[in-house]
């Protein structure tokens, strides 16, 4: 605490006016960005280069997310008492941590997986739950909150963008404990500039709100149920069609690849539907959901026996990523800008935690669900496209619910 302090004071005392809160925050992201994205869509991957069966990593990922929903409360906790930005840098060394138990604990073995995930809760918890408060009351932030989400995706994708494709160069030439120095040294980097945030108030002044007062709002209801749908999507998306497609090519360099041209594409479209998700936030989600729909039938559909060797077939699956990068974006803005706007109307840190805890618990849901069945790639892909048909129905009904001028405040 005292460090921290002496940082406040160093800084005010010794930088312009230009290098805001806000500045600073983005830098930080950038870094930790750049730093995770080395590694972190290549850890499954590792796990079945190390030995571990599919079945292994499938209960790798039930400890860490069952781990992660109740952590959220725990987070929450810990940021009013002892600040947004000592939580955010703890969670950020909690993924040093996570890397170092990867690379130094002996492979193949049930504790690793154990101290792996309990790392990446505490991580996941502190550090997501902790940045997005420090976004939310950052004076930097616009009245414009789907503006304000889309240039937070702006700075995240450009830290993930070239990660992938490095950490593919180095996992292809043998080197991963470089490519695991690196990606603990960025993310060293990125609590330096936090240490320099002066005269934020990172301790709400205002008391919890209990889930069940949470609820009570039909925004708030529709954002949480929409991110409860939306993260069957981000988790089929984000941790299993890498697996897939690594063990469908079977190269390292085809799930660099996928990474890539996820963030590249993200990147391109982030300002442009934080500009437009403002006028016409629900019909956005309900787009974005149809189409990523689609998209996943094309998948299940293309990865059937049927065309099995056909040579567009790969080529789909990445022409696919770009389309999936774009209309998810409809629904992750308009969400995340719709979260922040009723956050800073009513309890920034409250708003955040239940983000964060209803974006993990139905990843856990769906592992649970996985765990049983032997078939993971069809179901968790088929269970990802009925969630965006069951979104478009609740935008659609959100809609009819909600007078259309109010809209622009979602």
């Amino acid at each position: 605490m005292k460090l921290i302090r002496f940082y406040h004071t160093f800084h005010h005392r010794r930088q312009g006016h230009w290098l805001t809160n806000f500045r600073l925050f983005e830098l930080s992201v950038w870094f930790h960005m750049l730093g995770r994205s080395l590694v972190s869509i290549f850890i499954p991957v590792l796990l079945l280069q190390h030995g571990y069966t599919l079945q292994a990593v499938i209960v790798y990922f039930i400890i860490f997310f069952g781990v992660d929903v109740p952590l959220n409360w725990v987070a929450d906790r810990l940021i009013r008492r002892f600040g947004a930005v000592e939580v955010t840098i703890a969670g950020i060394g909690s993924y040093i941590a996570f890397l170092l138990a990867f690379s130094l604990m002996p492979p193949s073995g049930w504790g690793t997986l154990l101290v792996m995930a309990l790392f990446l809760a505490i991580y996941d918890t502190f550090f997501w739950v902790g940045h997005m408060y420090i976004f939310a009351v950052s004076e930097d932030t616009k009245a414009d909150s789907s503006t304000d989400a889309g240039i937070m995706q702006i700075v995240r994708k450009l830290g993930s963008m070239a990660g992938p494709m490095v950490g593919g160069v180095l996992l292809i030439l043998g080197t991963e404990y470089v490519l695991i120095a690196g990606s603990i040294a960025l993310l060293g980097m990125s609590m330096v500039p936090l240490l320099f945030m002066r005269r934020l108030v990172d301790k709400p002044r205002t008391s919890p709100r209990p889930l069940l007062e949470f609820l009570k709002h039909p925004r708030d209801r529709f954002n949480l149920s929409t991110m409860l749908l939306y993260a069957f999507h981000g988790t089929a998306e984000d941790d299993l069609w890498p697996i897939f497609i690594f063990l469908t090519f079977g190269t390292i360099g085809s799930v660099a690849l996928l990474a890539s041209i996820a963030a590249a594409a993200s990147l391109i479209f982030s300002y442009i539907a934080g500009r437009i998700s403002k006028y016409h936030a629900v019909g956005l989600i309900a787009i974005g959901s149809f189409a990523i729909m689609l998209i996943w039938l094309g998948r299940i559909s293309l990865s059937t026996p049927v065309f099995e060797g056909a040579s567009f077939v790969s080529s789909f699956y990445y022409v696919s990523l770009v389309l999936v990068g774009f209309f998810a974006l409809f629904i992750s803005i308009p969400l995340e800008g719709g979260i922040l706007a009723r956050g800073k109307e009513t309890e920034p840190l409250s708003a955040m935690t239940y983000r964060n805890a209803a974006s993990m618990f139905t990843p856990f849901l769906l592992y649970l669900v996985l765990f049983v069945l032997l078939e993971v790639f069809k179901i968790s892909f088929a269970i990802a496209a009925v969630s965006m048909l069951m979104l478009v129905l609740l935008a659609s009904l959100f809609a009819r619910m909600v007078p259309r001028p109010q809209e622009r405040s979602l």
